[in-house]
């Protein structure tokens, strides 16, 4: 565990429990139902200043990739938060006189206007732009998951490409490659329509557990540099069985479904 990255030691760790997953949307869930309401504005403001920069360090500290929008989302709870700064003040303790410079007061409202219109323009706006344009439900028809390489019927198939390795197709054409120690990021392409399957692999970019995380940065900031790897060629796949048949021009792949299914199996050992 302490050679795995710190994605992979997030991840797995959230993976672990449903109730300790449940009980963080919940209560995220909570601070935004308190900050539509204005009179408890002030309350989800706090609550969310407190979760989003959980979320921003974590970003931050174990490489996760959302850093830009939590970051986003813990600059909105300091602009609520601005905009009610005689509130915040009065809940520690501090009583104030009337302010002897009446301009104090409405230069901290426009201080949280300005940061709100900013967060929104240059974070979250793209965010959402993006997100929306990604669809609600994967398509059941096509290919998902983790998949076995069963066999390889190519005159000369790559290295890591043997069989016991494993494909990941996830939802929003990502993914990669793993073989033993070596972890390989993908993006593909799967249209039903023509039946053609393709998985474009940066295979220089090897990520191993036995590399110190330094050494692992310095190779993940220069990957789009390396050469690419593409499988291309016509699917199919069996309906009972889900085994998936890729011909390409120099051979066939032959994918099995292997699920991910070890939260299962803990949620077992609970009752």
């Amino acid at each position: 565990m302490v050679d795995a990255t710190g994605f992979d030691l997030v991840w797995v760790m959230h993976a672990f429990s449903r109730r300790y997953e449940f009980a963080l949307g919940m209560a995220e869930l909570v601070c935004c139902l308190l900050v539509l309401v204005p009179r408890t504005r002030g309350v989800g403001a706090l609550m969310g200043l407190g979760i989003t920069a959980n979320l921003t360090l974590l970003n931050h500290e174990y490489f996760i990739g959302a850093f830009e929008i939590a970051l986003g989302l813990l600059l909105c709870s300091v602009a609520m938060l601005l905009l009610r700064w005689r509130w915040v003040l009065g809940l520690v303790g501090f009583s104030l006189r009337p302010p002897t410079c009446p301009r104090w007061p409405a230069a901290a409202k426009l201080a949280g206007w300005l940061v709100l219109v900013g967060v929104f323009a240059w974070m979250l706006i793209p965010e959402i732009v993006m997100l929306r344009q990604q669809p609600s439900q994967p398509d059941p028809s096509l290919p998902h998951g983790r998949y076995v390489v069963e066999r390889v019927d190519a005159p000369r198939p790559e290295a890591f490409l043997v069989p016991g390795a494993y494909l990941y197709i996830d939802d929003f054409d990502v993914g990669g490659i793993r073989q033993a120690e070596k972890r390989m990021p993908a993006r593909h392409t799967i249209d039903p329509s023509t039946g053609t399957f393709r998985f474009h692999v940066h295979h220089d970019y090897f990520t191993f557990t036995a590399l110190p995380i330094e050494e692992q940065e310095r190779i993940g900031d220069d990957w789009w540099n390396h050469n690419v790897f593409t499988i291309e060629g016509r699917y199919q796949r069996a309906s009972e069985t889900g085994i998936l048949t890729v011909e390409t021009p120099t051979g066939r792949l032959v994918l099995r479904p292997d699920p991910l299914d070890w939260p299962q199996r803990h949620r077992r050992l609970h009752p």
